[in-house]
C-alpha cells in the first residue's frame, strides 16, 4: 500500500515506522506523535482527536479503510449475488404462495356458495317432509284389501263358516233300463245321450263350484274390511 504515509512528515511505512490514525482521519508516524504538540489534538486540522495505532488486529471497520478496493469489490459482488440468489428464492416461494392463496380463496368462496344452496334444499325439503307428515296424519288409517288372506282367520266367524255352502259336485245316477236286443241302435244313441247329460251335469256342478268358492271369498274379504 503505497498511498499509506504520515500527513505531517510524509513518511511512507517502513520498518521502524509506526502509524497512527486520529478520528478526525489523518495519520502521523510515531515520530511526530513524540515531537509533536499538544497531545489530543490532531497536527493537521488542529481539532480534538483520538489516536489509535495501525495494527493488524485493529477493528474491522478500520480494516476497511486499508484494504484494496478491487478486493471490496469482489467480496461486495459476491456479498450482493449471495443476497440475489436468496432474495429471488424467498420472492418466488411469495409468488407461489400469493397463487395458492387466491386459488384456495376463490374455492373457499365456490364452497360457500355452494354449502349456501345445499342448506336452502336442505330447508325446503324439511318443509316438504312436514307437509307431507302432516298430510298423511290426517288421513284416516286404512287396511288395503291386497292384504287380506283368502284362508280364513280370526276375523271370520265360526257360523259363517257353518253356513257357507259345501258344494260338492252330486253323483249321477243313470238308471238303465233293460232293452230289446233287436234295438241295438236305438240303445247305442241312448248312450250317447246319457254320456252328454253327464258331461254337462259335471259341468255345470263345477261352476256352481266356483261361484261358491268366489263368494265365500269375497265374503271374508268384505268382512275383514268392515270388523
Amino acid at each position: 500500500m503505497d498511498w499509506i504515509h504520515c500527513n505531517n512528515c510524509y513518511t511512507q511505512l517502513e520498518p521502524g515506522i509506526t502509524l497512527y490514525l486520529t478520528s478526525c482521519g489523518h495519520m502521523f508516524c510515531n515520530n511526530c506523535l513524540d515531537n509533536g504538540v499538544q497531545e489530543g489534538t490532531c497536527l493537521v486540522c488542529k481539532v480534538p482527536c483520538s489516536v489509535m495505532k495501525l495494527a493488524p488486529d485493529m477493528n474491522h471497520e478500520i480494516q476497511d479503510y486499508f484494504t484494496d478496493p478491487d478486493d471490496i469489490l469482489q467480496k461486495c459482488c459476491e456479498v450482493l449475488q449471495f443476497q440475489r440468489r436468496h432474495r429471488r428464492r424467498l420472492l418466488s416461494y411469495l409468488v407461489q404462495s400469493t397463487k395458492k392463496f387466491y386459488g384456495a380463496r376463490t374455492e373457499l368462496k365456490r364452497m360457500t356458495e355452494l354449502c349456501q344452496k345445499q342448506h336452502k334444499q336442505l330447508r325446503e325439503y324439511q318443509k316438504i317432509i312436514k307437509s307431507l307428515e302432516s298430510q298423511l296424519s290426517a288421513q284416516p288409517r286404512q287396511t288395503s284389501p291386497f292384504n287380506v288372506p283368502i284362508s280364513p282367520g280370526n276375523n271370520v266367524s265360526p257360523n259363517f263358516l257353518q253356513t257357507t255352502p259345501n258344494y260338492k259336485r252330486a253323483r249321477t245316477t243313470v238308471s238303465v233300463e233293460p232293452r230289446d236286443p233287436d234295438t241295438h241302435n236305438q240303445e247305442s244313441d241312448w248312450q250317447h245321450e246319457c254320456a252328454e247329460s253327464e258331461v254337462k251335469q259335471l259341468e255345470q256342478d263345477f261352476l256352481d263350484g266356483v261361484h261358491a268358492t268366489n263368494a265365500g271369498v269375497g265374503r271374508v274379504i268384505l268382512k275383514s274390511i268392515y270388523h
